[in-house]
């Protein structure tokens, strides 16, 4: 009795091993593909349901593939899609989220984005993939994926591609307003030597005055002997922000410095003009796979223009660029020059150092001095956000 027992189990699992491994080997030559179901089904002793999009013609072979597999070919060339509504019960149609058919042929989930907004990702979706992508009114970074489960598998698998932290750039940035005359001075003086290892030098010169010219300094700080004029009057640092910038994003800054021009009114009286020079710089970074950096730099001058009037015309210029840099690497950018004056004091020798009464031997007068605006940039670091 216990053979005959065990003899039944086993026959039993067979029989539900081949049930379950059952494959499909059927051939189709130019038929028409609802004809080619109703074939398949015949043979597998299934039922196949299709809605009245499915259409065309199939030639096809097949070698022992399971019913997944089968349908999946069959069904590829029309862009149909399949679902097991039910054991042995498959149903055939068009996934438009526009039929009827999509509610038996879809699934929904949802995916929460981390880095991206919904926008962003429609936008980079191809257009075969947007109408199964659901947006969110109340949340910008949740979506809702209606689609069959190969399309819905596909998308997740793009959404997770696109998906991703943005690299950070850390800017430090120098703008800086120094006497031309203190440039020129500096002219054969301000050079900076690679380290010890490295025969080749840098010379930064700014007195090229051209306001697309870039130099490169390489891993050497140009600032020391700037400061150290600061104090005199000759160096005047207008502004030193640092700018974290994702990459492919811009960041700005916008400075402006004001010049004084002497004339003499309709009155006989000496009176001075003020006029702005202003520098706005917008940078945009995009990080490389590499971690190198490249800056697209905008810079916007308002400058003077020089004229027969007392007080020059304001006069405004762009200029676009884009350059590399490493970390760790510092370039400046130059070179805005403009005229205008500064009161100065001059005094008798030795009398004019007396307490008090030196003030009788000291006369106050405007001197015009030239000016350069040179914007010197480090990238400090990158790094995720």
């Amino acid at each position: 009795m216990r053979k005959v027992f065990l003899i039944t189990v086993l026959l039993l699992s067979v029989l539900i091993s081949v049930s379950f491994s059952q494959n499909v080997s059927i051939s189709f030559f130019q038929e028409s593909l609802t004809q080619a179901l109703s074939d398949l089904a015949a043979q597998e002793n299934i039922t196949i349901l299709t809605d009245s999009t499915v259409g065309g013609f199939i030639t096809l072979t097949l070698n022992n593939v399971p019913i997944s597999e089968a349908l999946d070919l069959m069904l590829l060339p029309g862009g149909y899609s399949w679902k097991e509504i039910k054991p042995n019960v498959y149903f055939v149609g068009t996934a438009n989220p526009n039929s009827t058919s999509f509610l038996y042929l879809a699934t929904s989930t949802s995916y929460q984005l981390k880095y991206i907004s919904s926008k962003t990702l429609l936008d980079l979706l191809p257009d075969v993939m947007k109408p199964y992508v659901f947006t969110s009114t109340n949340s910008p970074s949740l979506v809702l994926i209606g689609a069959p489960d190969n399309v819905k598998s596909a998308i997740i698998s793009l959404i997770k591609k696109v998906d991703l932290p943005k690299n950070e750039v850390v800017v430090q940035m120098n703008i800086i307003e120094i006497d031309e005359s203190l440039l020129r001075k500096w002219g054969m003086d301000l050079q900076y030597s690679n380290p010890s290892n490295s025969s080749s030098s840098t010379t930064f010169n700014v007195l090229d005055r051209a306001i697309n010219m870039v130099y490169t300094v390489n891993d050497l700080s140009i600032l020391s002997n700037i400061r150290a004029k600061e104090a005199s009057g000759a160096v005047k640092i207008l502004a030193n922000p640092k700018l974290r910038i994702t990459s492919g994003n811009s960041g700005s800054v916008d400075v402006s410095t004001t010049r004084k021009y002497s004339y003499v009114n309709t009155d006989g009286k000496k009176v001075l003009a003020n006029v702005n020079v202003g520098v706005k710089i917008s940078l945009t970074p995009t990080v490389s796979a590499s971690g190198d950096v490249s800056l697209n730099m905008s810079e916007t001058v308002s400058g003077a223009m020089e004229t027969s009037n007392p007080v020059p015309n304001t006069m405004t210029n762009t200029l676009s660029t884009v350059f590399n840099m490493r970390v760790g690497k510092t370039l400046a950018v130059g070179g805005v020059d403009f005229s205008t004056y500064e009161k100065s004091l001059a005094k008798v020798p030795v009398l004019g150092d007396i307490p008090i009464v030196g003030y009788l031997f000291t006369q106050s007068k405007m001197k015009k001095v030239k000016k350069e605006i040179v914007v010197i940039i480090t990238c400090e670091s990158v790094g995720g956000e």
